[in-house]
């Protein structure tokens, strides 16, 4: 038995195609040649990446491809707590307030993640600073 390729539309043997029970035919549409010359180079895997991201950046955090642009640039291109620059391989992210949505600045992965992991809460981050001074102090004073 044959089939056609909906790609090369050539006409091949059934084993030309993978199996999928969910099409009528029980074998997908394009031939096993097809989707393996389709395959994506690295400069489509890439730009692939970029557009998950800032696709999924603007479903968690509303910020759009521009805006989240305008707001790095902005910043000098740097991360708004630590600023890391955008030259370090830094995976950047749409930082927003969970509770109101309200967009706030571009963060490193570092610092995204600090802030998330302690809740965002003012106070349990001022208590995390003590806690690190206290004990630079006390280094301090064992140094010396």
């Amino acid at each position: 038995m044959t089939k056609r390729c909906s790609l090369c539309k050539e006409e091949k043997l059934l084993t030309s195609f993978h199996i999928n029970r969910a099409e009528k035919s029980g074998r997908v549409s394009r031939c096993k040649d097809c989707i393996k010359n389709r395959i994506l180079s690295d400069e489509a895997k890439e730009n692939k990446k970029i557009y998950n991201r800032a696709r999924s950046r603007r479903y968690h955090s509303g910020f759009l491809p521009e805006e989240f642009q305008e707001k790095l640039k902005i910043q000098n291109n740097k991360c708004a707590i630590c600023k890391i620059d955008s030259k370090t391989s830094v995976v950047w992210h749409a930082d927003h307030d969970h509770d109101t949505g309200q967009k706030r600045g571009i963060l490193c992965q570092k610092c995204n993640m600090g802030i998330g992991l302690l809740g965002e809460d003012i106070e349990i981050l001022e208590q995390a600073i003590m806690y690190i001074k206290k004990y630079q102090n006390e280094m301090n004073e064992v140094a010396s």
